[in-house]
Protein backbone atom coordinates (compact mmCIF):
# COMPACT_ATOMS: atom_id res chain seq x y z
CA UNK A 1 0.00 0.00 0.00
CA UNK A 2 3.04 2.37 0.87
CA UNK A 3 3.72 1.65 -2.94
CA UNK A 4 0.81 3.37 -3.69
CA UNK A 5 1.86 6.24 -2.13
CA UNK A 6 -0.19 5.77 1.14
CA UNK A 7 1.32 6.66 4.49
CA UNK A 8 0.66 5.04 8.06
CA UNK A 9 2.79 6.77 9.79
CA UNK A 10 0.20 7.99 12.41
CA UNK A 11 -2.36 5.33 11.96
CA UNK A 12 -3.82 2.83 14.95
CA UNK A 13 -3.55 -0.25 14.70
CA UNK A 14 -7.17 -0.81 13.74
CA UNK A 15 -7.01 1.32 11.04
CA UNK A 16 -3.72 -0.88 9.81
CA UNK A 17 -6.19 -3.97 10.33
CA UNK A 18 -8.53 -2.38 8.31
CA UNK A 19 -6.83 -1.43 5.83
CA UNK A 20 -4.65 -5.18 5.51
CA UNK A 21 -8.05 -6.41 5.20
CA UNK A 22 -9.33 -4.60 2.60
CA UNK A 23 -6.53 -5.08 0.36
CA UNK A 24 -6.77 -8.81 1.21
CA UNK A 25 -10.19 -9.18 0.16
CA UNK A 26 -9.79 -7.02 -3.40
CA UNK A 27 -6.51 -7.86 -4.36
CA UNK A 28 -7.38 -11.25 -5.54
CA UNK A 29 -10.33 -9.72 -7.63
CA UNK A 30 -8.36 -7.38 -9.12
CA UNK A 31 -5.73 -9.44 -10.35
CA UNK A 32 -8.18 -12.17 -11.28
CA UNK A 33 -9.60 -9.05 -13.74
CA UNK A 34 -6.14 -8.06 -14.89
CA UNK A 35 -4.76 -11.44 -15.82
CA UNK A 36 -7.51 -12.19 -17.97
CA UNK A 37 -7.17 -9.59 -20.26
CA UNK A 38 -3.68 -11.13 -21.66
CA UNK A 39 -5.33 -14.62 -21.25
CA UNK A 40 -6.45 -16.36 -24.59
CA UNK A 41 -10.19 -17.40 -24.61
CA UNK A 42 -11.15 -21.00 -24.68
CA UNK A 43 -12.89 -22.16 -28.20
CA UNK A 44 -16.65 -21.35 -27.70
CA UNK A 45 -16.90 -25.20 -28.91
CA UNK A 46 -15.13 -26.81 -25.85
CA UNK A 47 -17.18 -24.14 -23.47
CA UNK A 48 -20.19 -25.18 -24.73
CA UNK A 49 -19.36 -28.96 -24.05
CA UNK A 50 -18.20 -28.18 -20.59
CA UNK A 51 -21.58 -25.99 -19.74
CA UNK A 52 -23.80 -28.04 -21.35
CA UNK A 53 -22.38 -30.84 -18.97
CA UNK A 54 -22.54 -28.44 -15.81
CA UNK A 55 -25.92 -27.28 -16.35
CA UNK A 56 -27.75 -30.88 -17.06
CA UNK A 57 -28.95 -32.40 -13.97
CA UNK A 58 -27.83 -35.44 -13.11
CA UNK A 59 -30.10 -38.27 -13.21
CA UNK A 60 -30.34 -41.29 -11.31
CA UNK A 61 -30.14 -44.14 -13.94
CA UNK A 62 -26.79 -43.76 -16.21
CA UNK A 63 -28.33 -44.44 -19.43
CA UNK A 64 -30.63 -41.40 -19.08
CA UNK A 65 -28.05 -39.42 -17.54
CA UNK A 66 -25.72 -40.21 -20.92
CA UNK A 67 -28.95 -39.90 -22.98
CA UNK A 68 -29.66 -36.32 -21.47
CA UNK A 69 -25.41 -35.20 -21.61
CA UNK A 70 -26.22 -36.35 -25.01
CA UNK A 71 -29.31 -34.50 -26.17
CA UNK A 72 -27.60 -31.11 -24.51
CA UNK A 73 -24.44 -31.36 -26.06
CA UNK A 74 -26.16 -31.84 -29.28
CA UNK A 75 -28.25 -28.32 -29.09
CA UNK A 76 -26.46 -26.10 -27.12
CA UNK A 77 -28.74 -23.26 -27.45
CA UNK A 78 -31.04 -25.08 -25.68
CA UNK A 79 -28.42 -24.61 -22.42
CA UNK A 80 -27.76 -21.18 -23.61
CA UNK A 81 -31.73 -20.02 -23.36
CA UNK A 82 -31.81 -21.25 -19.58
CA UNK A 83 -28.67 -18.85 -18.57
CA UNK A 84 -30.15 -16.24 -15.96
CA UNK A 85 -28.84 -12.60 -17.91
CA UNK A 86 -29.97 -13.98 -21.14
CA UNK A 87 -28.59 -16.35 -23.96
CA UNK A 88 -25.85 -14.19 -25.41
CA UNK A 89 -24.10 -13.24 -21.99
CA UNK A 90 -20.83 -14.41 -21.32
CA UNK A 91 -21.51 -15.10 -17.40
CA UNK A 92 -22.98 -18.80 -16.94
CA UNK A 93 -25.58 -18.55 -13.76
CA UNK A 94 -28.22 -20.41 -14.64
CA UNK A 95 -31.90 -19.29 -14.23
CA UNK A 96 -32.92 -20.65 -10.38
CA UNK A 97 -35.73 -22.88 -9.82
CA UNK A 98 -38.32 -23.38 -7.29
CA UNK A 99 -36.06 -25.92 -6.01
CA UNK A 100 -33.33 -23.75 -5.95
CA UNK A 101 -34.88 -21.00 -4.11
CA UNK A 102 -36.54 -23.29 -1.41
CA UNK A 103 -33.02 -24.71 -0.65
CA UNK A 104 -31.60 -21.18 -0.63
CA UNK A 105 -34.66 -19.89 1.68
CA UNK A 106 -34.62 -23.26 3.54
CA UNK A 107 -30.72 -22.91 4.68
CA UNK A 108 -31.08 -19.42 6.24
CA UNK A 109 -33.83 -20.59 7.57
CA UNK A 110 -31.79 -23.25 9.69
CA UNK A 111 -29.19 -19.92 10.16
CA UNK A 112 -31.89 -18.15 12.09
CA UNK A 113 -32.86 -21.54 13.72
CA UNK A 114 -29.44 -22.34 15.02
CA UNK A 115 -28.92 -18.30 15.97
CA UNK A 116 -32.26 -18.58 18.02
CA UNK A 117 -30.91 -21.46 19.83
CA UNK A 118 -28.27 -19.71 20.37
CA UNK A 119 -30.02 -17.38 21.61
CA UNK A 120 -31.93 -19.55 23.97
CA UNK A 121 -28.81 -20.93 25.19
CA UNK A 122 -27.59 -17.78 26.23
CA UNK A 123 -30.90 -16.90 28.25
CA UNK A 124 -30.80 -19.88 30.52
CA UNK A 125 -30.41 -18.76 33.76
CA UNK A 126 -30.56 -14.98 33.35
CA UNK A 127 -33.43 -13.98 35.76
CA UNK A 128 -36.56 -13.53 34.61
CA UNK A 129 -36.17 -16.35 31.77
CA UNK A 130 -38.60 -19.16 32.12
CA UNK A 131 -35.58 -22.43 31.73
CA UNK A 132 -38.42 -24.93 30.97
CA UNK A 133 -40.11 -23.29 27.78
CA UNK A 134 -36.18 -22.64 26.59
CA UNK A 135 -35.48 -26.34 26.99
CA UNK A 136 -38.76 -26.94 25.32
CA UNK A 137 -37.79 -24.68 22.61
CA UNK A 138 -34.48 -26.16 22.43
CA UNK A 139 -35.59 -29.77 22.00
CA UNK A 140 -38.03 -28.41 19.30
CA UNK A 141 -35.52 -26.98 17.33
CA UNK A 142 -33.65 -29.95 17.82
CA UNK A 143 -36.48 -32.22 16.96
CA UNK A 144 -36.38 -29.84 13.72
CA UNK A 145 -33.06 -30.08 12.88
CA UNK A 146 -33.14 -33.74 12.98
CA UNK A 147 -35.59 -34.29 10.79
CA UNK A 148 -34.25 -32.10 8.39
CA UNK A 149 -31.14 -34.34 8.18
CA UNK A 150 -33.37 -37.98 7.75
CA UNK A 151 -35.19 -36.69 5.36
CA UNK A 152 -32.01 -35.22 3.51
CA UNK A 153 -29.91 -38.57 3.74
CA UNK A 154 -33.37 -40.88 2.66
CA UNK A 155 -33.43 -38.06 -0.33
CA UNK A 156 -29.94 -39.25 -1.34
CA UNK A 157 -29.56 -42.45 -1.00
CA UNK A 158 -32.67 -42.34 -4.02
CA UNK A 159 -29.66 -40.82 -6.29
CA UNK A 160 -26.82 -42.91 -5.10
CA UNK A 161 -23.99 -43.38 -7.02
CA UNK A 162 -25.17 -40.60 -9.60
CA UNK A 163 -21.69 -38.29 -9.71
CA UNK A 164 -20.50 -37.05 -12.74
CA UNK A 165 -16.62 -37.34 -13.35
CA UNK A 166 -15.13 -34.17 -14.65
CA UNK A 167 -14.55 -35.47 -18.11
Amino acid sequence: MTLLGMSFEGASKADLETTRFLFSALAPFVLLVLLSFPTPAVRREVLDRFFAKMHTKTRPDPEEDRAALEAAYGDPESVRAKKLLGPDSAWEFGRPSWFDAAGFFGSWGVVGLIIWMLWLVTRLGAPGFDTTLGLLGIGALLAVIFGILIVVTSLGRKGKGTGRDAS
